[in-house]
Formats: structure tokens, C-alpha cells, sequence
């Protein structure tokens, strides 16, 4: 459909918002040439930012914008020709602008696009996509140097405490405003539409409704995956045993799920921004572990409701291991998860993480919920043996979180 006025987007944009540190980014792409990607999870946000997006141009004047979601396909994408008629017959002079929410739906979406982006019409194209895998798969080799990716996360911490009129990079010590966000984020997680949710028994059922409706039914379909139990199953094993090493024959074993079937439900849970894995740190194969990942999930919420365990209480025993998933977590929104590591030697000294910085340069993290009395050998051992590449050595605990 064609937008022409900021009435006609209202309906979709939530009452409640929070500010998302990405907005500026994707501003700034609408200049460039290039087809912008929005990847990430259902119910993160998306839409509103391609919302938003429009709504700046709408203020803006003088473009003109069209959106589709591919959720229902229009009968015109079949050709694209025919779709890009369609889209100059509707045109004035001005620049043109077509958003595609969950792109992924058209199964020849890269070839489709990078037909119509070369015929070089100055159209700008925003597409967007829940699954990770199935939209980069269809883009990768079609739209070489004619994309920029963007990822949109659940709500980081920094952004629901911004939201509360804090201001991290002003934070000189804790105090309870403070630990209280960081309680409920170890519940409840970022996904906006829980967050901005006030009673604690609907935020459970946002959560629940998330988990089952786009974990369960959308990625299964997604993935091709028949039984719908199975994947149930793996994602509490991994729920179960955050910030463990990952063994698909343990996992196989314990589920009673075959190991091609296990597989296949890691990909899908992984493409659709569930979990993620870090791979090991090492320079010592004979020493230390060199192929084992370690899984983490996006959000922790979605975490908890798997395990029924939505409230303090009950999160209680998990606490450590949760708080060690948020500040991967919030390492990688600093460095990118491509850049965080773990370090485990074959006698099981281990650090929780290891920043991969530039020209060989790292950083050692340790996370403990409770603050320690004094630097933890582990970390005193990772220095032993690469201080000559180290740039730091931090624990991390619920006192000094906001640091990182």
C-alpha cells in the first residue's frame, strides 16, 4: 500500500515506546543507495522501526512510500516487473521509498530484489526479515555489495534504563533504582511488548504467548521442522544449561532426539535469534579446548518461560548463570558476537569471556553475581599466559554491571 499521511500510520505505532540506540543507524541508511536488511526476532521491534522510518520521511515531504508485508503476499510480486509498474504507476516525481516487512516469504527474494535494484531506478529499498538464516540465505550471493545489514535486538539493558531517565555514563555507584531494573531484566528480559507491560501476571503472559506462538509454532514452520515437540526439547536443554559447553551426543541422548534431528534444531533456534554460540579462545591445542561452543540466549525472558521460572524467586538458583548470559549479552552489543570468545584449558580453569579486539589485542572477563574479595585465580592464570596481549582484566558483578 501506498502512505500518505502520518494518520494512516498512527494505528501502528504503540502508545508506549522506548528509544532504540539503532534509530539513528537506520536514519542514516535511508541516504545510502544500498537495500537495507533489518534482521531480528518477531515482536522485537521491527515494524515500529520501519514505522518510524516512514513517519521521518512522511515529515520530511516530497517522497513517496509505499509498505507490504510478505506475510500476505501481493499478487503482483510474482513479477517483478510488473510489481515495479505497479509501484511508478502510483509514483509522483519525487523519491521513491518501498518497505517489505518479513521479506522472507518470497522464496526467490534475492534474485527478485537484485533484479530491481540494478535496473538502477533510484528506487530505495527496506526489507526485513524474522529468520536469520532463511533471509541471509536468499540474499547473500544476489545482493553482494548492494546491502547494508542491520540487527535489531530485544531491549538492552542500557536502553530500559535510559528509558527510566538514567543515564548509565553517569552512574558512579549503585543504588536501587538501579538494581531493580537489573532484577527485573534477569526475569523478564527486552522484548519491548513485556517491558512496557506493568502487571507482573501480564508480562508472564506475553512471555509465554512469545515462547510458544513465535519459538515453537513460527520457527518450526520456518525450519521445516515436523515435530514441534522436538525443538520444545532442545531449547529447554539449552535453557537448562546456559553458559555450558555444548555436546549435540548429550543432548541427543537426554532428549531421545537422533542427532541429525538435534542439529537441525540448533540451526533453527540459532537462525531465529533465540540463541547464540561463542566459540573458544585458544592458542594452545594441546592445552586448551579448541572446537567446543558455549550457548547463550538473545533473551532472557524467553529463557525463563521455557523453565516456567518467571518470577525472582524462582530464578533464584539461576542467578549466577543468567548474570554471566547478560554480560556476554552486553559485550557483544560493545564488540559484536563474532568477537566474543571463552577460555577453558583441558584441567577446566576457565573465563567466561574473551573480547577479540583489534590487532591481536583482548580483554578478560569474569562474571559473578555476588561481588568477590579478591582477582579470581582463573583470571590471574589467563594472565600468566597472555599478558603480553591483554589489555584488561575486569570482574563484573551486580555492583558494577553498568561499567561494562
Amino acid at each position: 500500500m501506498k502512505i500518505k499521511n502520518i494518520k494512516e500510520i498512527e494505528k501502528f505505532l504503540p502508545k508506549r515506546q522506548i528509544d532504540r540506540e539503532i534509530r539513528q543507524s537506520l536514519v542514516k541508511g535511508l541516504t545510502q543507495k544500498e537495500v537495507m536488511i533489518l534482521f531480528g526476532p518477531r515482536q522485537v521491534g521491527k515494524s515500529v522501526e520501519v514505522w518510524k522510518m516512514i513517519e521521518g520521511l512522511l515529515r520530511t515531504g516530497g517522497s513517496d512510500i509505499f509498505y507490504f508485508n510478505f506475510d500476505v503476499l501481493p499478487i503482483e510480486v510474482s513479477d517483478p516487473e510488473e510489481f515495479l509498474r505497479w509501484i511508478k504507476s502510483m509514483s509522483g516525481e519525487g523519491k521513491i521509498y518501498v518497505f517489505i516487512d518479513e521479506a522472507q516469504r518470497l522464496a526467490n527474494i534475492g534474485r527478485w530484489i537484485k533484479y530491481l535494484y540494478d535496473l538502477k531506478t533510484g528506487i530505495k529499498w527496506v526489507l526485513t526479515g524474522s529468520a536469520s538464516l532463511d533471509l541471509k540465505n536468499r540474499t547473500k550471493e544476489s545482493l553482494v555489495g548492494r546491502k547494508i545489514e542491520y540487527f535489531l535486538e530485544p531491549l538492552s539493558l542500557r536502553e530500559i534504563v535510559k528509558d527510566g531517565n538514567m543515564e548509565l555514563g553517569k552512574v558512579e555507584k549503585d543504588f536501587e533504582g538501579l538494581n531493580q531494573k537489573l532484577r527485573e531484566y534477569l526475569v523478564f528480559g527486552g522484548y519491548p511488548g513485556v517491558v512496557t507491560i506493568t502487571g507482573l501476571d501480564e508480562k508472564k503472559q506475553k512471555l509465554a504467548d512469545i515462547s510458544e506462538t513465535y519459538l515453537i509454532s513460527d520457527i518450526s514452520q520456518m525450519y521445516g521442522i515436523e515435530d514441534k515437540q522436538n525443538l520444545k526439547m532442545v531449547a529447554i536443554y539449552l535453557a537448562e544449561n546456559i553458559g555450558g559447553i555444548l555436546s549435540k551426543d548429550n543432548l541427543s541422548n537426554l532428549t531421545g532426539i537422533g542427532k541429525h534431528e538435534v542439529v537441525k534444531c540448533l540451526e533453527a533456534l540459532e537462525g531465529g535469534f533465540v540463541v547464540r554460540k561463542i566459540r573458544s579462545f585458544a592458542k594452545d591445542k594441546t592445552k586448551e579446548l579448541t572446537h567446543r561452543s558455549k550457548v547463550y540466549f538473545e533473551d532472557l525472558g524467553i529463557r525463563n518461560a521455557l523453565l516456567g521460572k518467571l518470577s525472582s524467586e524462582k530464578i533464584l538458583m539461576d542467578r549466577g548463570k543468567l548474570f554471566e548470559n547478560l554480560v556476554i549479552k552486553m559485550l557483544s552489543e560493545k564488540w559484536g558476537w563474532e568477537n566474543i570468545k571463552y577460555w577453558r584449558t583441558t584441567n577446566q580453569t576457565e573465563v567466561d569471556a574473551v573480547v577479540i579486539k583489534a590487532e591481536g589485542r583482548i580483554e578478560a572477563y569474569e562474571a559473578k553475581y555476588s561481588q568477590l574479595k579478591s582477582m579470581p585465580k582463573n583470571l590471574v592464570s589467563f594472565g600468566q599466559r597472555y599478558g603480553q596481549i591483554l589489555d584488561k582484566t575486569e570482574v563484573v558483578w551486580s555492583g558494577n554491571w553498568w561499567k561494562v
